[in-house]
């Protein structure tokens, strides 16, 4: 199939013109998962993209307060594992943080302990294979995408998944998903009282098929939260490191933060909101990373561009490197200044022609706003509890082409500071 790819003068209109490109046909093509389409009526992307928007928006507030101590920790025993001089991959530590985090948010207390975060974190990797995000790894699907494309579905589907998440944790779900609908707590902020809510009928019952779908979101939006988090914070990490003089600044400001009130006190949210350096710092570290592309649209008619005709059901990717690197945009663009963005009134949640981390228009990334507040939470956690750098000075980009969902390779050299 012929694709095409924009420059930053066509970005704009190919991925904010749902008239003429769609995001959840270039999802389907992307994520090779066209059999979507044909279950619920085809509302899974708009289902997901409604449903963590909502929540985001919900408990935004209470969430600072309660992954706040999850990142303390997390960092604390982080520092634990590491032996003198010895180079850590923190991948997996961040991806464990991430699963503490996630279970805190979305599914509630009895979901935290040890048991339930190693199974998230495998039907974390699970979904991340089913969406085609390893096939770098694969000479099979290089070779013979389509035939990996169907192998790896049918493993996942009918084997891993359902290994993974088992019967005990299947039956849980099942059972907290139940007990909501015959049960509904005011007080309730898990994920599981929103969806009931939201699928139950005008009786108040959830139909099986219904309650099945609802499975299949909270997986999902479980994936998201711990896999896509995870990658940006590797990213950020690793610039950190290679910024010894960020990590100074930013010291200074989260003990500023700390020594107003953050912790245990219920202001975190505030303190977060108010980490403007740290802010400034994510937002040129996804603007700089070097994303080839991060968006996909389909073309649902025929559509004129530059002069070429792009047939009806085309793949459209727009470089998202011109985007965050144009001079048009932005001034001095292929230098990393970490205070770029102080006082510029854009956020690293505010979406741009000149920043496309999160997309652009309708379908921006409504977990931006989350992912942003924990991402800030590690990262004051970090520089308060450790010293580091990165072994070698240099990291490995993996897979160039899906920069946004694999993180790059490295390892740092970490050391707790006096005091923690």
């Amino acid at each position: 199939m012929i694709e095409y790819i924009v420059s930053q003068e066509y970005a704009r209109k190919v991925v904010t013109e749902e008239s003429s490109f769609s995001f959840e046909r270039g999802m389907e093509e992307i994520l090779g998962i066209h059999w979507m389409r044909h279950i619920h009526g085809g509302t899974f992307f708009r289902d997901v993209d409604s449903i963590v928007g909502e929540l985001s928006t919900k408990k935004l507030r209470t969430i600072a307060k309660e992954t706040w101590p999850v990142f303390e920790l997390g960092v604390s025993e982080l520092l634990d594992t590491v032996q003198d001089e010895k180079p850590i991959d923190i991948l997996q530590h961040v991806k464990r943080i991430m699963a503490q985090a996630t279970i805190c948010i979305l599914l509630g207390p009895t979901y935290q302990n040890d048991e339930d975060v190693n199974r998230i974190l495998n039907i974390s990797a699970d979904v991340a294979e089913l969406m085609g995000l390893r096939r770098h790894e694969s000479r099979m699907a290089r070779k013979f995408p389509r035939l990996w494309r169907t192998l790896t579905l049918t493993k996942m589907v009918l084997i891993r998944l359902p290994l993974d998440i088992g019967p005990v944790f299947a039956r849980r779900l099942w059972a907290d998903i139940s007990s909501r609908e015959k049960r509904r707590d005011p007080e309730d902020e898990t994920i599981f009282s929103h969806l009931v809510d939201r699928y139950a009928s005008t009786s108040g019952s959830v139909s099986f098929l219904s309650k099945l779908w609802i499975t299949i979101l909270i997986l999902t939006v479980i994936f998201g939260s711990v896999h896509q988090t995870a990658v940006i914070i590797v990213w950020v990490t690793y610039f950190l490191a290679l910024h010894p003089d960020c990590q100074k600044s930013l010291r200074d400001e989260a003990e500023s933060l700390v020594r107003s009130g953050m912790s245990g006190s219920g202001s975190e949210y505030k303190a977060l909101q108010n980490a403007i350096l740290a802010d400034s710092f994510v937002r040129e570290v996804l603007r700089m990373k070097g994303d080839a592309v991060n968006a996909v649209r389909v073309a649902v008619r025929d559509v004129e561009l530059a002069g070429h005709r792009i047939p009806k059901g085309t793949p459209v990717f727009p470089v998202t490197y011109l985007s965050n690197r144009s001079p048009d945009l932005i001034s001095n663009p292929d230098k990393f200044d970490a205070e770029r963005w102080i006082g510029t009134g854009k956020s690293a949640t505010t979406t741009g022609q000149d920043y496309l981390a999160f997309g652009l228009g309708r379908w921006s990334c409504p977990g931006r706003f989350l992912a942003v507040m924990e991402i800030k939470a590690w990262i004051l956690a970090l520089v308060r509890q450790a010293d580091f750098e990165l072994h070698g000075g240099r990291y490995k980009v993996v897979d160039a082409y899906n920069i946004t969902a694999v993180p790059p390779q490295g390892y740092l050299l970490m050391k707790r500071r006096a005091g923690y």
